[in-house]
């Protein structure tokens, strides 16, 4: 991003009365495509009380409402934006009795670290699905489901559909 339009949004926000701050902020402001924005949520461990407005000068900005061109505007209609609440999925695996929580707001794929086949028995909620061996599974939120899910042959989702789908990575035997 340029170094000049940056200081041009930093100096409309502090001319609109705003304080720039890096600590604890009610507002972040990004420059950048969408997996520049699923970074800044992750950065911020998912916090749902910070609010996000990104604007794109990326190659790939689905996520972000706002291009570049027009600073001025941009913060003078902060106070109309409409908000949008993107959910986050959660993921719990327990693996050797050790239980970890992970978020994501795309996709979660998951591997056997050691490069060896990968089996899991999968459950929805305390109910099993199946097991599965083969190299791994994509979870995709429909926001992920243009992402890496769908090269590995899975189905592109509407944004607004209230899903997951789980996708197979070479799947050799599932029962």
């Amino acid at each position: 991003v340029c170094i000049r339009t940056i200081r041009n949004y930093h100096k409309e926000l502090i001319a609109a009365g705003y304080t720039v701050t890096d600590e604890n902020p009610e507002l972040v402001i990004g420059f950048g495509g969408d997996g520049t924005f699923i970074k800044w949520i992750s950065d911020n461990n998912y916090d749902t009380e910070t609010k996000y407005i990104g604007i794109n000068c990326g190659t790939l900005g689905f996520m972000q409402s706002f291009d570049i061109t027009n600073a001025k505007m941009f913060v003078e209609n902060i106070p109309n934006y409409i908000e949008e609440h993107l959910r986050y999925v959660k993921l719990t695996v327990n693996t050797g009795g050790k239980e970890r929580v992970f978020y994501a707001v795309n996709e979660f794929n998951i591997l056997n670290a050691e490069d060896k086949t990968f089996r899991a028995n999968v459950n929805i909620g305390y109910e099993f699905l199946e097991t599965f061996v083969g190299t791994g599974l994509i979870f995709a939120t429909p926001t992920g489901s243009t992402a890496r899910n769908i090269s590995s042959v899975g189905s592109i989702m509407f944004p607004s559909i209230e899903a997951i789908q789980m996708t197979p990575i070479e799947a050799i035997v599932n029962s």
